[in-house]
């Protein structure tokens, strides 16, 4: 029984930690709206930034090279680097070749980032094999249906059908929307958030409204890692020390233009040292889900939601007499979710769990 206790609270305390903001630094507290727009607008906005020419050879060479390779960051296609060649645009790419790499705005430029900084601003700038920018296109992101997806990428293949393995690496397209692949949609999501706080005058706000609920769930589905955390600041070094703030602070998507966002987590948001006798099993599970609580803090709330943040809508029965709440999950389709509890004491406990 301890082992399989230990084991359950070793596996809380990693998924706890796996969904959770690298590191956190808490920006203008208290501020929300406008108020809050305006203080991001007024010190993180950079007033010099390098020209479009210097700013894609500086992704290329330093904030996006790993070991001389420069990857696609929709679709993980890689390209060596020679540092000894003169022009790095044009070595990646390749004679406009559709392997070739080149520089994705993901504030389209027809939508707002054509002109002055908005153009050469690293913070929504990154490097993209060319047929997927060219099939991104100026689209807006979009969770596709797989079912409808009519093209898929993944390194250098384009697929034409639903692939049979590792689908959240595959970038998709369908005519008029793109959806970039699992683990870049919060980097898609936080370096919208910037451009339209820093560059809103020259934003299109309808093309920013019509993905803005799905850019707020990105965030909170795929938090900032470590890496996405040191680009930041490697980006601000040649922006007036200016980094994305969005990625030093989870908290101000929901406190900006998400009013209605599931807080986010930090590795420090949560404890589990006061619920070491609140378990949740078994997990993985196909069928059902318990949640023993063997304290005395009453809890008084728990809630389901899915890996992209939307709220699932399920009632839990409660066994009176093993005092624990039993959640069927039949109806529920395959995958990860994460579960809130609150306990009266105002503790909170966030973790996720497998359905098979």
């Amino acid at each position: 029984m301890k082992l399989g206790y230990f084991l359950l609270l070793y596996l809380l305390l990693f998924f706890n930690n796996a969904n959770s903001q690298y590191r956190q630094i808490e920006l203008f507290p208290g501020q929300n709206g406008t108020t809050l727009i305006n203080s991001l607008f007024d010190n993180f906005k950079p007033n010099l930034v390098l020209n479009y020419t210097d700013a894609r050879v500086k992704m290329y060479k330093e904030i996006y090279n790993v070991n001389d390779t420069v990857y696609c960051v929709y679709s993980r296609h890689g390209l060596y680097l020679d540092p000894a060649y003169p022009n790095s645009i044009d070595y990646l790419a390749k004679g406009g070749s559709d392997n070739g790499i080149n520089c994705e705005h993901t504030f389209p430029q027809s939508k707002g980032s054509e002109f002055g900084n908005a153009r050469s601003d690293m913070h929504h700038l990154f490097p993209s094999r060319a047929a997927v920018n060219e099939a991104r296109s100026n689209y807006p992101f979009s969770e596709i249906d797989d079912n409808k997806t009519k093209r898929w990428f993944y390194q250098s293949k384009e697929l034409n059908s639903k692939p049979s393995s590792l689908i959240n690496e595959y970038s998709e397209g369908i005519s008029n929307f793109f959806e970039p692949r699992e683990d870049h949609k919060g980097n898609v999501a936080r370096a919208i958030f910037y451009f339209f706080t820093m560059y809103d005058i020259q934003a299109d706000k309808l093309f920013f409204d019509t993905m803005r609920n799905t850019l707020c769930q990105w965030h909170l589905a795929d938090p900032v890692d470590s890496l996405e955390w040191h680009r930041s600041q490697l980006i601000g070094k040649y922006q007036e020390n200016k980094v994305n703030p969005y990625v030093l602070d989870c908290s101000l998507p929901a406190r900006t233009y998400c009013p209605n966002l599931l807080p986010c987590q930090t590795t420090s948001s949560y404890t589990l040292a006061s619920n070491t006798f609140i378990t949740l099993y078994p997990n993985p599970t196909s069928d059902k889900i318990y949640i023993s609580n063997n304290t005395d803090d009453k809890i008084m709330e728990i809630e389901v939601y899915n890996r992209i943040g939307s709220k699932i809508h399920l009632t839990p029965t409660f066994e009176n007499q093993s005092n624990r709440f039993v959640y069927n999950l039949d109806d529920l389709m395959e995958g990860s979710y994460i579960l809130t509890i609150r306990l009266q004491s105002g503790a909170k406990l966030r973790t996720k769990f497998l359905k098979l």
